[in-house]
């Protein structure tokens, strides 16, 4: 008998400033930016990653991008994203 609990779906938001000011906790998926993710820990840090697949990689990498309140917006973060990918 399976007792896992059901899998939550991701929460694919486009992450503007009001949002991420008011998101609650867990991963958070950016539909304008592919690959990044506002992470909100249950203490309330926020925290932004990319996820992506490597090459040879058979499962998800992270990248963090920064976790200080200073944190930069998510419009400042493309950057970060087009390097990436």
């Amino acid at each position: 008998m399976d007792t896992k609990p059901p899998r939550q779906l991701p929460r694919k938001v486009k992450l503007t400033l009001p949002y991420v000011r008011n998101a609650k906790r867990g991963l958070h998926w950016d539909t304008v930016r592919r690959g990044l993710v506002l992470q909100v820990q249950p203490t309330g840090q926020h925290s932004y990653k990319v996820i992506y697949e490597g090459v040879a990689a058979k499962s998800p990498r992270e990248h963090a991008l920064c976790f200080s309140p200073s944190c930069p917006t998510p419009g400042t973060l493309d950057v970060y994203v087009r390097l990436t990918f």
